[in-house]
Formats: C-alpha cells, sequence, structure tokens
C-alpha cells in the first residue's frame, strides 16, 4: 500500500514512512503531509478508488495488531513506524522478483515511483491537450514543490518524454530538415 500511494500520488518515501494516522482522512481521500522537504505541509488528494484500498490496508492492519497503531505504516508489533531502510529493502525484494531485475544494470529505488508519478500526469495532460504550463503550478503545489522548475527537473529526465514531444512537436521537421540522400 506504502509503494502504491507512492506511485499514485508522488509522495516521497518519508513521507510514506512518517504519515501519521491521524493525518490520513481516509473517508475523505485527504492526506495531510506535515514537515516534509524545507519543513512544509500540504494536502495530497486521493482518487476514491485508492482511498477504498487505504481503508481496507487499514481495517486489516487493526485486526492483525488488535490495536489501531499510531502510524499508518506501523513498525513491528504496532510500535514506531516502518523504517525508510525496511521500504528500501522491500523494494529491492520486489524488484529483483521481476523478470526486469534481470534485463537491466539499474536498480530502481522507490524515489523513482515520484518521477513516474510526474511523468505520467505531464503525459496524460499532453495527451489530452492540456495547457501543460498552466498546470503545472497546481502539480508543483501538490508535490511540495518551491514551483514548476523543481517539478519539470523530474521530466526532463524521464525517457518517456521523448515520444510525447516527438508526438506533439510541429516545428521540428522545419527547423532540422532530414538528411536528403544525393548519391
Amino acid at each position: 500500500m506504502a509503494f502504491r500511494l507512492m506511485w499514485c500520488c508522488g509522495l516521497r518515501l518519508g513521507e510514506v514512512a512518517h504519515m501519521r494516522r491521524e493525518d490520513a482522512e481516509l473517508d475523505a481521500g485527504v492526506l495531510t503531509v506535515r514537515h516534509s522537504k524545507g519543513d512544509k505541509d500540504r494536502l495530497v488528494y486521493v482518487a476514491d478508488d485508492l482511498a477504498g484500498a487505504c481503508r481496507s490496508y487499514w481495517r486489516a492492519m487493526v485486526e492483525a495488531l488488535g490495536l489501531e497503531p499510531e502510524w499508518l505504516f506501523p513498525g513491528k508489533f504496532g510500535r514506531g513506524h516502518v523504517c525508510k531502510t525496511t521500504f528500501d529493502a522491500k523494494f529491492r525484494q520486489f524488484w529483483e522478483e521481476t523478470p526486469a531485475a534481470a534485463r537491466t544494470d539499474r536498480r530502481p529505488t522507490p524515489h523513482c515511483l515520484r518521477h513516474a508519478f510526474v511523468v505520467e500526469r505531464i503525459n496524460s495532460w499532453a495527451r489530452e491537450g492540456a495547457d501543460v504550463d498552466a498546470m503545472m503550478p497546481y502539480l508543483s503545489k501538490y508535490l511540495g514543490h518551491a514551483g514548476p522548475k523543481e517539478t519539470f527537473y523530474y521530466y526532463h529526465q524521464a525517457m518517456d518524454a521523448i515520444s510525447i514531444v516527438r508526438e506533439l512537436d510541429s516545428v521540428c521537421s522545419r527547423v532540422v530538415p532530414g538528411v536528403v540522400d544525393d548519391v
């Protein structure tokens, strides 16, 4: 569930690990992220299906522990919260179990889920014909970034962006003409 929240909401690993139960309004579908990077607080809205999955997760957690822990992702026996290193180790384990692990020399990290969220969101807007520049301040605020420039940093690194840019680009072929074979 933690990794799903990271991918679907663009949360940082520390934000998930340190989420108190009282800050997860699962019925309303709102997470309050407190003291994140730059000591900023923000609200993160969760889609209805993900909020429902979180509610199911929480009920199962309470039933398994026999108590309501303070943390959304409690540590062993409900004490403390799950450490970031534990999430890292579990993510690495899941990755090693995928067929892709044998085909690449670079292993993703949990933070890659945040990058994937940003890339997918921007790509979706571009495919829908939305004004990405107009939407970026909203995405930046949602992610807890200082501004759109910080958010675009995630995007410019993404290979997926290339196909979207090529698909929507109407200038490049006029500015950089194709090579003509004179032979």
